[in-house]
């Protein structure tokens, strides 16, 4: 689950404002189009502790609570994706298929490091240097 946290398909997630609302000082009337990314929130110390970093064993407790809106890979709250079982399960199907057929090994990049940095800051995850 730590991989769909940092570079998760959806781009953005919208709702329509069905009552004023303020958020950071700015009011949004009704009626107006709200975007989230979930990108961002994933990505965000207020949500994750060293998130930039890739911790396979970060979700081993289990994920947030979905009210809690930290983990938006699938959605969250009551209108949540159906197939986020079906994902997960596919997910563990295809990593095991893999090392059972293939030798895998940790390749360094040109710099030694193990993973790129990541600039989350444009709403999208990049590697914050061309390699």
């Amino acid at each position: 689950m730590e991989h769909t946290r940092m570079v998760t398909d959806w781009r953005q997630m919208r709702t329509v404002v069905n009552e004023e609302i303020e958020i950071n000082g700015y009011v949004l009337p009704v009626g107006r189009v709200l975007c989230i990314c979930p990108r961002m929130v994933g990505m965000t110390s207020e949500n994750f502790d060293d998130p930039q970093n890739y911790n396979p064993h970060r979700f081993m407790n289990g994920l947030p609570k979905a009210s809690d809106y930290k983990f938006l890979s699938f959605s969250a709250g009551k209108h949540k994706c159906l197939g986020m079982p079906m994902a997960q399960m596919e997910c563990q199907v295809t990593i095991a298929a893999l090392l059972r057929t293939y030798d895998l090994e940790i390749v360094a990049g040109p710099d030694g490091s193990l993973m790129p940095e990541l600039d989350c800051t444009s709403g999208s995850l990049a590697p914050a240097k061309r390699m």
